[in-house]
């Protein structure tokens, strides 16, 4: 089966057979209408797996520390349920769960509670779960965060507010289809329903960053998972900018800024790439604003040779002059102590192998103003596994004792 999103397309609409018709159409409600389709679909999807691969209810439950359900295979499944018609039975259950799925990195404020009176109101859960014993509520959300009010008024009529709430992201979900599609038979139902669901996640962003799935070394051409492709990069960095962005310590102690970014992640087909811009202490620049040319930034790329995360210093930036010095610091010595400890940073946090820390200096331009990448005309890279060594030992045979006090020497 062809994984590659940009395969599955026909006049720019989708064939994932989760992707419905409303999600294309415009509505008197807008975006909010495009939400609840995508929230739907999602949760329709999930259910409809879950049907179909029942095993894989008991791998969620047991990575949200539930025990698993007995007789499993005869569990039954229904989408969008009124506590009319599902409250008396659900009310006996023995065990009473509510599953609150929404995303870890699409945090939009939560959904306005209505305060609907329970006389006139008929609830409707996204999606129930029943077995002999077993009753399990779901509520899904897309983008917004959880509604604690929604989720108590479901408590109280569908389970006399008995329940447990148990909360799980889309990306776990996710991450769990992915290891269970692997050990499910090529040409079963189950692998096709499991690589559609994940794709549907993929194609709405709520996936998450699993990490990057590319192997350059991968000689099996068979698994085109491993195989770099533009529309998965694309994806991959975009849920690695947000993932990073909701790091607030890392953030903080960056001083980098929320509202920076690339306006859009647009490339050649063997590279992407994207920032995040450090602050700007000066008041009179507005960093939303401001061009990645003209203020330092963390520069991440994905390509089909390489992942890469930098610190930029582009030559055109504001305050040029002060900034550089800061970067250098008063001589040689102060400098190199600096990548000492930059690379003594870098290994405590990511070990001896699997990266390779350098210096760059990079002359470009672009030769017209349509060009996504700029022409090279020439680069200098220092490898700082070997260089910070080499400089260490000139500095010390350039040093010299004056007065009884060892100098150090420019050269």
């Amino acid at each position: 089966m062809e994984k590659n999103w940009n395969m599955k397309m026909k006049n720019n609409k989708p064939l994932n057979i989760f992707w419905k018709q409303s999600e294309n159409k415009s509505s008197e409600n807008g975006d909010e209408k495009k939400k609840l389709d995508k929230e739907n679909n999602a949760t329709h999807a999930l259910l409809v797996l879950l049907d179909k691969d029942k095993k894989f209810i008991n791998k969620i439950l047991r990575k949200s520390n539930i025990p698993e359900l007995k007789k499993i295979n005869k569990a039954k499944i229904f989408f969008q349920c009124s506590d009319k018609e599902y409250k008396k039975e659900t009310k006996q259950k023995e065990t009473k769960i509510i599953f609150s799925i929404t995303s870890e990195l699409n945090k939009d404020p939560g959904d306005k509670d209505g305060g609907y009176s329970h006389e006139i109101y008929k609830h409707i859960a996204d999606g129930l779960m029943l077995t002999e014993d077993v009753a399990i509520l779901i509520e899904a959300k897309f983008s917004g965060k959880e509604n604690k009010k929604q989720i108590k008024r479901y408590n109280r009529e569908f389970f006399g507010g008995k329940g447990e709430v148990v909360h799980i992201q889309w990306e776990k979900i996710y991450s769990l289809s992915k290891k269970v599609c692997g050990k499910r038979n090529k040409e079963s139902v189950q692998r096709y329903l499991h690589e559609q669901f994940e794709e549907y996640l993929e194609a709405n962003d709520m996936a998450g960053f699993q990490g990057i799935p590319f192997d350059v070394d991968k000689k099996d051409k068979d698994n085109n998972n491993d195989v770099y492709n533009y529309d998965t990069a694309k994806r991959v960095l975009k849920n690695l900018i947000k993932k990073i962005a909701e790091n607030e310590r890392f953030m903080k102690e960056m001083d980098l800024n929320h509202n920076s970014k690339r306006e859009k992640i647009s490339d050649n087909l063997d590279r992407v790439w994207g920032l995040i811009s450090f602050n700007n202490p000066n008041q009179k620049t507005n960093i939303k604003k401001a061009s990645h040319t003209s203020w330092p930034h963390c520069t991440f790329m994905i390509s089909n040779s390489a992942a890469e995360a930098m610190i930029t210093f582009p030559n055109g930036m504001i305050k040029k002059k002060t900034i550089l010095d800061k970067l250098r610091g008063h001589d040689h010595k102060d400098f190199l102590q600096r990548l000492k400890e930059s690379l003594k940073a870098i290994k405590k946090n990511l070990g001896k192998k699997g990266y390779q820390p350098v210096i760059k200096l990079l002359q470009r331009h672009y030769i017209n103003t349509n060009d996504k990448f700029p022409a090279v005309d020439g680069q200098i890279v220092f490898d700082l596994r070997t260089l910070v060594v080499k400089i260490m030992i000139r500095v010390q045979k350039y040093t010299s004792r004056k007065n009884g006090r060892r100098q150090f020497m420019p050269y």
